[in-house]
């Protein structure tokens, strides 16, 4: 079967000037296979000071992201902020970042699945989320 190829509108991505996406301000490269949610932007650093180097850091709002090493794995932290508008607005420019050629505008012939193998844990009432985002199908 064969995939189509389809334009997004720039109505409906929004990209800084330097081709990043809007709100998390990542692109492409700035993300490891292997994200780390957290809702509140001071726990990235919390998490990202037990890593052994780190390789990128932005923020814009309440999006703070960290990507580094921790024992020889590539990883990515990202806050969410407070609500579910705001953990839609993660997901769905991640989804852009891993399907959609951020320069074409096209999506990618290989899609990802978002959310192939997700964790949740509830540790002292703090929702942690782990999601490995670039399976492809």
């Amino acid at each position: 079967m064969l995939k189509q190829i389809t334009m997004i509108k720039s109505s409906e991505l929004i990209l800084n000037p330097d081709g990043s996406v809007y709100h998390l301000n990542l692109k492409p490269e700035n993300i490891a296979h292997d994200i780390i949610f957290v809702g509140d932007q001071d726990r990235v650093a919390k998490i990202t000071s037990r890593f052994d180097s780190i390789e990128f850091c932005t923020q814009k709002r309440e999006f703070k992201t960290q990507t580094g090493i921790y024992k020889g794995k590539r990883l990515t932290v990202i806050s969410t902020g407070i609500g579910p508008d705001n953990i839609d607005i993660v997901m769905n420019e991640l989804d852009a970042l891993v399907n959609i050629d951020l320069e074409t505008r096209e999506t990618k012939i290989n899609l990802t699945v978002q959310f192939h193998n997700v964790i949740v844990f509830n540790i002292k009432s703090k929702l942690l989320c782990f999601a490995k985002l670039h399976k492809e199908v």
